[in-house]
């Protein structure tokens, strides 16, 4: 896990994503239907909304998944 290496601190940590899997988080996050580039690159995402996220994701079937805004 790439978390062992990253130093504790009281302050936390951030994370700068790139690439595709960041854009699909914030598109699901927001509900974006289509790609703006504007808003997805300046949309911070907070560790509980990666955790709503994917345990939203979990939850669901595969055909409920396909229906998910932005996935």
């Amino acid at each position: 896990s790439m978390a062992a290496f990253l130093p504790a601190t009281d302050a936390g940590c951030s994370l700068v994503g790139t690439g595709g899997t960041p854009a699909i988080l914030v598109r699901m996050h927001l509900g974006l239907s289509g790609y703006d580039r504007d808003i997805i690159e300046s949309t911070r995402l907070g560790l509980s909304d990666i955790e709503g996220i994917t345990g939203r994701l979990w939850s669901l079937d595969l055909h409920s998944r396909k229906n998910i805004p932005g996935l």
